[in-house]
Formats: structure tokens, sequence, C-alpha cells
């Protein structure tokens, strides 16, 4: 399937909420825009799969997620997924936990590049409120932010875990040589590298 050019509230392209459980195979997912949360793709307290979805120009500046924001409770696995020139506020590609208390999103084999940006902090992907992320097996290649986290941000109150992730050409910068961490900002509770 192809979305694109679409514009909402909340996930400009697609909203998942209060349980779904849905499944987004093989999609596409291009020049949508949300005015809050989610210029791709929102999620809030559900727990669906993402697998070879290709979200791309997505935008959501006034808040958080160009290609995707998870809100809530929720534990979705993005799988495969490739997440290019989207731009937030925060989490220029994804966003995941706001207002979380729980949670254990999983990423695994995605590529977030080619510019995906942020205002403020995570060009490629930021996390906030308390819970575990897993990213596994993934590309943070060319992003950028302003004020912290060109690659990615964790904030506290996370926890967060990153295997064999290829971690390049991230920049953090306001313009005026300002700036935390080219390739991440880190204020969480937890964050372990591993290859």
């Amino acid at each position: 399937c192809i979305v694109e050019d679409c514009t909402a509230y909340y996930g400009g392209g697609i909203a998942l909420v209060n349980g779904r459980a849905a499944e987004g195979l093989d999609c596409i997912i291009r020049n949508c825009e949300a005015v809050t949360r989610g210029g791709g793709v929102y999620i809030d307290a559900s727990s669906p799969t993402l697998l070879r979805v290709t979200l791309s120009s997505n935008d959501a500046s006034s808040a958080q997620g160009g290609g995707l924001a998870a809100a809530g409770n929720c534990s979705p696995t993005v799988d495969a997924c490739l997440f290019e020139g989207n731009a937030a506020y925060m989490g220029g590609g994804a966003y995941f936990g706001w207002q979380a208390t729980s949670g254990s999103p999983v990423i695994r084999d995605c590529a977030f590049m080619d510019a995906n940006s942020a205002v403020d902090y995570g060009g490629g992907l930021s996390f906030v409120g308390s819970i575990s992320v897993s990213v596994l097996r993934s590309v943070i290649d060319g992003n950028v932010a302003a004020l912290g986290g060109g690659g990615f941000n964790g904030d506290s109150g996370c926890t967060l875990s990153l295997t064999n992730c290829q971690i390049t050409n991230n920049t953090c910068s306001d313009g005026q040589g300002n700036g935390l961490g080219g390739a991440a900002e880190l204020y969480a509770d937890t964050a372990t590298f591993t290859n």
C-alpha cells in the first residue's frame, strides 16, 4: 500500500490507538503531516508490528515523531523499516514513550538515515518516559538535531539497549556552535551498547 499527502491532528498517515492489534506490511507512508504527533504513523496504547515499512518525508514539526510517534504504554515492533527525510520538533525519524509508565518497543534491522531532523532533540530517534527499548542491527546515519542527539537521544526514566548498530555521520548543532552529542545525547537511566 501507499499512503501519501495526508494530514491529521495525530497520525498524518495512520493512527493506531486503544489497544488495536495491527500489522503494517510492505507499505510506503510519505509526505504526510501531523499537527501534533506522528507525521507518518501515530501509536497510542497499542502494540502493532510494522514490517518493511518506508516512512519518508513526513512532518510533525510542531511536536514529536516526524515518521512515527508512539505514546502511552505500548510495545510496538518496528522491523526492517526505513525512516528517511522526516522532520519534527523532537524525534525527527521516530519518537517513543510520550507519557509512558511502561512499554518495551523493539526496533530491529531498521535504517534511520538521509537527514531525519529535529528542531530540538533526537534527529533520528528520541526516547522518553519509563520505557525499555531494544534497538538491534540498525543503522542511524546522516541525521540532524539542533540541541541534542543528532543520531538519537534518551531521556531520564528510559532504559536503552543497542546491539550491533551503526551510528555514523550524525550532526548536532544549532548553527552557533552549541549542541550536545552528534551521535547521541543521553540522560537515560541505563544505556547499553554492545556488538
